[in-house]
């Protein structure tokens, strides 16, 4: 499996799982041994030796990214053989080149926003039973309206914000994250990385007022922002 491309000095990080690396001219390929991987992912068939290469094929993309610039590949992104890696290499060595480049000392944070209180619940209960129902079915509304207005406008605070800081990308929504509401991708530099932190505080802390959180993770590799397959897109500026 294909996990990424590097630049073939200063090589192999301290602690990096065991791979093999494939170097031609300025570029080296982070590869390791996946056997039927790639029917099992086009089988949708997610077992144990699945997630046993997503934790290693994370690793090694992180113990690179601690010390050195790295392109993150697709994860399942399979080639038959070396010389197909060394093949893929040559032919795509200038994309990879301005990748690689773009990414220099840059890490990538996520940046979630989530909602923690329902704003239908902030109107206070009458122990009046059936009496003022509409009274209180019109107030629950207006504070649903009035608390999205007030999130959409938090939510481009926040992204003007990070955008001071790198460059974004919207992170996709999930189905496990039913009550992430926004979320981005953030490549930073890494000497603005106290200072994003400190930013994305003073969001949070802001955020509450509005039944809202804001948490940031990382650093990672950046996945998000690298092309999925190479040559899909031109680098990030």
């Amino acid at each position: 499996m294909l996990n990424g491309i590097a630049w073939a000095e200063p090589g192999r990080p301290d602690g990096a799982p065991e791979h093999n690396r494939i170097v031609k001219d300025r570029l080296c390929a982070l590869v390791t041994q996946a056997h039927g991987l790639g029917d099992l992912l086009a089988s949708r068939i997610l077992d144990q030796s699945v997630e046993q290469e997503l934790r290693s094929y994370d690793g090694l993309l992180q113990s690179y990214a601690d010390e050195q610039d790295i392109m993150p590949m697709r994860f399942g992104t399979c080639v038959a053989t070396l010389d197909d890696v060394q093949d893929l290499l040559g032919r795509h060595e200038v994309t990879s080149t301005n990748w690689l480049r773009s990414f220099a000392g840059r890490r990538e944070f996520a940046v979630r926003v989530q909602r923690e209180t329902d704003p239908s619940l902030q109107v206070e209960p009458h122990a009046d039973g059936g009496r003022n129902y509409l009274a209180r079915q019109l107030a629950s509304r207006k504070a649903v309206e009035q608390s999205r207005e007030q999130t959409q406008q938090f939510l481009f605070r926040t992204q003007m914000t990070l955008e001071s800081y790198g460059v974004l990308q919207k992170l996709a929504k999930v189905p496990s994250a039913e009550h992430r509401i926004a979320g981005w991708a953030c490549l930073i530099s890494r000497v603005r990385i106290e200072a994003l932190c400190q930013a994305v505080e003073t969001l949070n802390s802001d955020a509450q007022a509005l039944g809202l959180s804001v948490t940031v993770s990382g650093p990672h590799a950046p996945f998000a922002f690298a092309a999925l397959e190479i040559g899909c897109k031109d680098p990030i500026q």
